[in-house]
């Protein structure tokens, strides 16, 4: 008798168990959401989402009236969020970044948004995270890798290597001056004439033959961290078929010459801001889709260049980079081949970064 009694009350509570769990599979169902995806980009905080979605409104991604969730809400279709993963990147792409794969930087003006709202973007993109100086965490590393960009912002990155060695008891064992084959710009890389000095000292015939590499390299042989002996490899990445090296081909091209250097373990790369988040995204993805394990940090001083367009355009960069990483760990994909092509299509000159979404997407 005691046993049937048992059996009925286990019996009992299986029941109530599976209505209790039909319930909650009823009223709660699982949901795909943009706002709470917003901490995978490193916005978690109810301010850094509120300053981003101000930033949607000033330029218009969102109208004035209309809340982020309003355009964005909780979608139980895994398809319709991804349509809102596109819309997002297509509208930041066109009113964020607004430049083609062969215009540089500074060849883009501002929209009028931008300078109509020149202080109200400067604080929002503080709270964000894309002004400060972001500083290394760690004392030691195997190398320090200097990004090659435009002159001034080589002279930042070389300067604050510099002072990370001098001032914040930075170890490492060597230099790398990561540069490229992106040929020099008068105004933004030096007057003619400090170009044509440099030329005629290096014995190049013409400066429109100077490329950011040879750049970079006088950069460092008059900076202080010559007098700190360490080694020094330059990485000169070639062009190739492309207008000029990018973020992804020079990183390729250090990948290459890492393999042959087994010893080098950790590496700290030097960027600077508002360009720290977007070269992190891009470095992380291209590692990961290469297998190749090392430890890294990407740091650098905080922006010179506060202008409204510069800000912007970091910001609208980073979204674009980091969202396939973001979409990884989520572990999910969209099921119609349509989204599916458009999310290629916004890749498809970054192949590296594309390849570590899902095998199904």
């Amino acid at each position: 008798m005691k046993t049937f009694i048992a059996s009925h009350k286990i019996k009992i509570a299986l029941v109530v168990f599976g209505v209790a769990i039909a319930y909650f599979t009823t009223h709660h169902k699982s949901y795909y959401s943009t706002y709470d995806t917003l901490k995978y980009y490193g916005f978690e905080a109810a301010e850094q989402k509120e300053a981003l979605e101000d930033l949607f409104q000033l330029s218009l991604v969102l109208s004035h009236d209309q809340s982020w969730q309003d355009v964005f809400p909780n979608r139980t279709d895994v398809d319709l969020f991804f349509k809102d993963i596109l819309k997002i990147l297509q509208e930041t792409q066109n009113k964020f970044v607004a430049r083609t794969g062969t215009q540089e930087r500074w060849e883009v003006g501002p929209q009028q948004w931008m300078t109509n709202n020149q202080e109200t973007i400067q604080s929002h993109l503080k709270t964000l995270g894309f002004t400060d100086e972001v500083s290394p965490k760690k004392k030691n590393t195997d190398a320090v890798c200097i990004l090659g960009a435009s002159k001034i912002s080589m002279v930042d990155r070389i300067n604050y290597a510099s002072h990370l060695m001098k001032e914040k008891s930075l170890e490492t064992k060597m230099i790398i001056l990561l540069g490229g084959e992106r040929h020099v710009t008068e105004g933004v890389d030096g007057t003619e004439a400090e170009l044509s000095s440099l030329a005629q000292s290096l014995k190049v015939t013409d400066w429109h033959q100077l490329t950011e590499t040879h750049l970079i390299e006088d950069i460092y042989k008059n900076s202080d961290l010559v007098s700190m002996n360490l080694q020094v490899h330059t990485i000169d990445t070639p062009k190739r078929d492309l207008p000029r090296p990018t973020t992804q081909t020079t990183i390729l091209e250090l990948m290459t010459w890492l393999r042959h250097h087994p010893e080098i373990q950790s590496i700290t790369f030097v960027s600077n801001q508002p360009y720290v988040p977007y070269q992190k995204a891009i470095i992380e993805s291209i590692f990961k889709s290469e297998n190749l394990s090392l430890a890294i940090e990407v740091v650098g001083p905080k922006t010179s260049d506060s202008s409204a367009k510069s800000l912007v355009e970091a910001l609208g960069s980073y979204l674009w980079a980091k969202t396939p990483a973001v979409l990884e760990k989520m572990k999910i994909a969209p099921t119609h081949l349509t989204i599916k092509k458009a999310l290629g299509d916004l890749y498809k000159s970054h192949p590296l970064i594309y390849k570590i979404l899902p095998k199904n997407l």
